[in-house]
């Protein structure tokens, strides 16, 4: 509820919009991630890169290439789609605190 009111100011609801991809992202491998029991080694191993670079990532600090987005779902057994898809449409977004 408190994202959704937030949506209502036009200034919020821009820069929300601006950044949301980024937050899917960041979301979606997270979760996808803990469901699979993988550490960011793991993650990191199986995706040829640093765990510093995972760990940028699940923080939203770094800006992810299509390579290492491909990369990326392939070690977590998913697609690119899935990771950049808000799949629970507004029920989890709807709980987000921002």
């Amino acid at each position: 509820m408190i994202l959704k009111k937030r949506l209502e100011d036009s200034e919020f609801s821009e820069a929300w919009e601006e950044t949301k991809l980024e937050y899917l992202l960041v979301r979606n491998i997270l979760k996808r991630r803990k469901n699979l029991g993988k550490t960011q080694s793991k993650l990191a191993k199986r995706t040829r890169t640093a765990q510093s670079t995972i760990s940028r990532i699940n923080a939203g600090n770094s800006k992810v290439t299509l390579r290492m987005l491909g990369e990326l779902a392939k070690a977590l057994d998913t697609t690119v789609h899935y990771l950049i898809t808000d799949e629970s449409s507004n029920t989890e977004l709807a709980q987000v605190s921002v």
